[in-house]
């Protein structure tokens, strides 16, 4: 104990080089003395909550050291380097299954007395476990584990240890909007976020029923790759093809005027191009058919008008901003187990989680930025619930104007906060973080929308009268009159019909992306 003691009162006095937290890196603690120390101790020794204590200042994330900013200094981003290093070390140890056991033995004995009962350290023990586990998957992907698809990583290993265990049932639980587990609502909502943070709707909706999909995706990269082998031997042959057209050709642009009011001449050949974009030519050729003079209105899209210009380097905070993709496909045992989580969310806590959730940000009875994790389990499992077995009852309590109220007033404070401070371009955190946030936002209205569009597409048949409808009929019937409410109440009032018209007249490529 005394050990453990002083290295937390070395860690709450350390400077800014971090020196004490690069040492216990580098010395592998975690791996090596505290999880060893933490499975052998018993429920009530005091060394447990020393340990736990422990590594809940280890595991918090590095940008949490630097006050939530990326350090720009050279020196102060080698550090910042170095312990993300050390984070992804700390998750590859935390991949043990026994130690998410020994914390979910120690939460259920918590929650098997009364909630009057326990004590404020017992409440206390119960976020600092949570928290944990939230730090654990908070960690980035390792990078030598950035396996191909249907490839277990290290973050699969954690879910399926966490699954094993027990943790989903205690996630369930702590879900279901009682008084007892509300103070941990959205440290909850956060780690189920972090859970499925590799995972989309539609991968876990569609896991089980890839079929004879799967039999023949072997054939189809196959074919992929032998077509992209003919493309290739046609460029080579047109490459060394007897024919050298030395003089180029001369053309005609159609529907390009000059200032003089003149076509455009285009002194290249355009051969080449039509041979490599052969759909070009086949929608080109299909026209000149029918109207031959369209041909090279259709056909133009293989010229280049800025060949032989010279060409200006674009400046670095105005280049497009690339936003990379996040997600892979887990094994499938892994996505099964996910998907069946996220059914039973559904059916049994989603609806209360989000209730009281949204309640907590109206009454700002939570931390900056909680909402954010409201956004993205409104989108998840909205859009799960709308692939697999889509009943609007399971959704209804964000399938509602409040909810798209709450959900457009969060999209304007973030437009509204990029707009007050545009300086920096991507350099600028803060805009970059708004950036991410409107992008959330205007997601989840689109997941909205296309619950609600999915909801209005049933047909009544025209001979069925009320008697003859079966439960499934009626349910589709008020499911299409709820969404032509919400329609109305939607597409009429002008500051919706105004919100994404003045999203597109805002768009800056430069801290934007094109992904939602």
């Amino acid at each position: 104990m005394p050990s453990l003691r002083q290295i937390m009162r070395y860690l709450r006095s350390e400077g800014t080089s971090f020196g004490v937290r690069l040492e216990l890196g580098r010395l592998k603690i975690v791996a090596s003395d505290l999880i060893p120390l933490l499975l052998i101790c018993n429920d009530t020794s005091i060394v447990f909550e020393l340990v736990l204590r422990l590594m809940l200042n280890l595991t918090q994330p590095a940008i949490v050291c630097f006050h939530q900013e990326i350090p720009k200094e050279k020196d102060m981003c080698a550090i910042f380097m170095k312990l993300d290093e050390i984070l992804k070390d700390y998750k590859r140890a935390f991949a043990n299954k026994a130690v998410f056991e020994k914390l979910a033995n120690k939460i259920t004995v918590f929650l098997e007395r009364e909630s009057t009962s326990r004590s404020e350290d017992e409440k206390m023990m119960i976020e600092r476990i949570i928290i944990l586990v939230r730090n654990i998957l908070h960690i980035s992907d390792v990078t030598e584990d950035q396996k191909i698809d249907d490839d277990i990583s290290i973050h699969d290993q954690i879910i399926k240890a966490m699954h094993s265990t027990g943790w989903e049932e205690l996630l369930l639980y702590f879900s279901n909007g009682q008084d007892e587990t509300s103070p941990y609502a959205f440290h909850t909502l956060e780690v189920i976020s972090l859970l499925l943070k590799e995972q989309t709707p539609e991968s876990l909706a569609s896991a089980g029923k890839q079929g004879n999909a799967t039999m023949d995706s072997s054939s189809k990269i196959l074919e992929r790759h032998l077509l992209r082998e003919k493309d290739r031997q046609r460029s080579v042959m047109f490459d060394l093809s007897a024919r050298n057209n030395r003089f180029g050709a001369t053309y005609e642009l159609k529907n390009y005027t000059t200032n003089s009011k003149k076509s455009i001449i285009y002194h290249h050949d355009i051969t080449k191009s039509l041979i490599e974009n052969k759909s070009i030519l086949a929608r080109a050729a299909k026209v000149h058919e029918n109207h031959p003079s369209d041909f090279d209105q259709h056909a133009v899209g293989i010229v280049n008008l800025s060949i032989g210009k010279k060409i200006v380097p674009q400046k670095k905070n105005k280049k497009p901003l690339l936003e990379q993709d996040k997600h892979r496909k887990s094994t499938i045992s892994v996505r099964l187990h996910l998907q069946k989580f996220c059914s039973d969310y559904l059916k049994f806590c989603y609806n209360s989680m989000m209730s009281y959730v949204r309640g907590a940000l109206q009454r700002h009875m939570a931390q900056a930025n909680d909402e954010t994790y409201f956004l993205w389990t409104c989108k998840f499992f909205m859009g799960f619930a709308r692939l697999h077995d889509f009943k609007s009852d399971l959704i209804s309590e964000t399938l509602n104007m409040a909810t798209y109220q709450f959900i457009y007033d969060q999209a304007m404070g973030y437009r509204d906060a990029m707009q007050a401070d545009r300086k920096g371009g991507p350099s600028n955190q803060q805009t970059m973080q708004n950036s991410r946030r409107l992008a959330l936002a205007v997601s989840t209205l689109r997941e909205f929308l296309t619950c609600v569009q999915l909801m209005s597409k049933y047909q009544k048949p025209k001979d069925m009268l009320a008697s003859e409808a079966d439960e499934s009929t009626k349910r589709l019937i008020l499911q299409k009159d709820y969404a032509e409410t919400l329609m109305a109440n939607i597409f009429y009032m002008e500051e919706y019909q105004t919100f994404f018209p003045t999203l597109f007249k805002d768009y800056n490529e430069a801290t934007q992306t094109r992904v939602m």
